[in-house]
């Protein structure tokens, strides 16, 4: 007595479950995927620090300005007002102005400028301090210590471009704490005077 061949539909069963099996465990692995990479992209509203500095409760800046100069204004120095370390990655003014282009936000240290400039003119030869010499942290980013005032600050480089009419307002912190980023903005302002000759 010989046993039946099985049939060709009865072959690609085996085939077909392991198939949609692997469909199945692709698409969960994909969704999963995502949903873990998901939250490192959303920026919370944050909460986690203060900051101090005359910019915070009136305008520092210039009077006069002039078309081709670069200038430099400090953010306020940021404060972590929690129990754990916060790492500052970045800066950003709200409203520019035209007539006003950001070339960078820079970060620098506290104890390698020697002091918190308030704002800088990079054409004034008179400067104590070359700040385009000094090491800018803001690729890697710095941390701020738990309860602690950073021992870096952040400064806005503007170049004008044309003449301006308003200052540049807003003073918006980037920032991390984990994997979950954050950020956070306070009243400042810098002002930049009438177009000069």
């Amino acid at each position: 007595m010989t046993t039946p061949a099985p049939s060709t539909r009865t072959r690609r069963r085996p085939l077909l479950l392991a198939c949609l099996v692997l469909l199945v465990v692709a698409v969960v692995t994909a969704v999963f995927a995502f949903a873990w990479r998901r939250p490192a992209g959303d920026v919370h509203a944050g909460h986690d620090l203060s900051v101090y500095g005359p910019q915070t409760s009136g305008v520092i800046g210039f009077n006069k300005v002039h078309v081709g100069t670069t200038y430099r204004f400090a953010f306020p120095v940021p404060q972590n007002k929690i129990d754990r370390p916060i790492k500052l990655t970045g800066a950003a003014v709200q409203t520019i102005p035209a007539g006003a282009e950001v070339v960078a936000y820079p970060i620098y240290s506290l104890d390698e400028v020697g002091d918190y400039l308030l704002n800088y003119d990079d054409s004034d030869q008179t400067n104590t301090v070359l700040l385009q010499k000094v090491k800018d942290y803001s690729r890697d980013g710095v941390t701020i210590a738990p309860r602690s005032d950073s021992k870096y600050f952040v400064m806005v480089a503007v170049k004008m471009v044309g003449p301006v009419t308003q200052p540049l307002r807003g003073c918006t912190f980037s920032y991390t704490m984990g994997s979950r980023r954050y950020r956070q903005s306070f009243a400042c302002e810098f002002r930049l005077g009438d177009e000069g000759p």
